[in-house]
């Protein structure tokens, strides 16, 4: 029989969450090919986190009575590799990632963030647990060859993945002109325009990462009524992105599991990857 937990789901409408702690998650897919070598491409990567981490540190010190929350980073190339598995921000200290000379495969990448996105892997503190901050970064569009598509339906079957906050981010003037590159990223997004950052230089990358995650933690850990937050407003007025991070059917945050469409499943078979997310 599966794990039975609390699930948040990160809406404003539930219960202050002074006394409980919820756990959220940050995680980073950092393409780290050959061709990030140019441009300042990796070095504009770093700074980004060196901008954002301080920023992220003194929120946590604002909500620390209601989340704690982790940063992870997946660098991917030919293969992937976590340079930071989940890390508490509150003592996290960034170490630069740098440049392999490999291509770029996005579907090992989406592999492995598929097989960590469980209660036996990454998100095993237990307890309530809010919906994942995950951000795709490249500079490219997936090599000739790779099949990313079958790992990303493979990856959308994910629980975790589902509800998480996605975006992604298109580096550099080719690739942000690039029609396979914007393809596989909006797919990643669930299609959704507003949730790919286009940057064309080191300023431009510097810059969008660090304001668009800061901003959007922001709203995630103020929307419960946390100590030291505010309510957010429902409305596009008041979240430019309002279509993420909620439930397919419609908000609902007595909802312990959403009714997920998970396509033709056979009989005896479990529909979602994650086993603990089952009732």
């Amino acid at each position: 029989m599966a794990e039975e937990f609390e699930f948040f789901t990160g809406s404003m409408d539930d219960m202050s969450g002074i006394g409980t702690q919820k756990s959220l998650h940050m995680i980073f897919l950092v393409d780290n090919s050959g061709s990030m070598r140019g441009g300042g491409r990796m070095d504009a990567v770093n700074e980004a986190f060196q901008r954002m981490i301080p920023a992220l540190q003194k929120m946590q010190e604002q909500v620390q009575d209601a989340f704690t929350i982790y940063l992870s980073i997946l660098a991917f190339n030919e293969d992937p590799e976590w340079v930071t598995t989940p890390a508490e921000i509150a003592y996290y200290v960034h170490s630069p990632i740098a440049a392999s000379q490999y291509v770029t495969y996005y579907s090992r990448a989406f592999q492995e963030l598929n097989q960590k996105l469980s209660r036996s892997e990454f998100l095993g503190q237990g307890g309530k647990m809010a919906a994942p901050y995950i951000m795709l970064l490249t500079d490219g569009a997936p090599t000739e060859g790779d099949d990313y598509e079958t790992a990303l339906e493979e990856l959308k079957h994910n629980a975790w993945f589902k509800l998480a906050q996605r975006y992604a981010v298109l580096i550099g003037a080719d690739t942000i002109n690039d029609p396979n590159a914007r393809r596989a990223v909006s797919s990643f997004v669930d299609g959704n325009e507003e949730g790919i950052l286009d940057a064309a230089d080191a300023e431009a990358i510097a810059q969008s990462v660090s304001a668009k995650t800061i901003i959007i933690m922001d709203q995630m850990t103020k929307r419960r009524g946390v100590a030291g937050g505010e309510e957010i407003q429902k409305g596009k007025d008041a979240d430019p992105y309002p279509d993420f991070g909620t439930f397919p059917g419609g908000e609902d945050p007595d909802v312990l599991f959403p009714d997920f469409d998970t396509g033709d499943t056979a009989e005896g078979e479990d529909p979602f990857f994650d086993p603990d997310l089952q009732f």
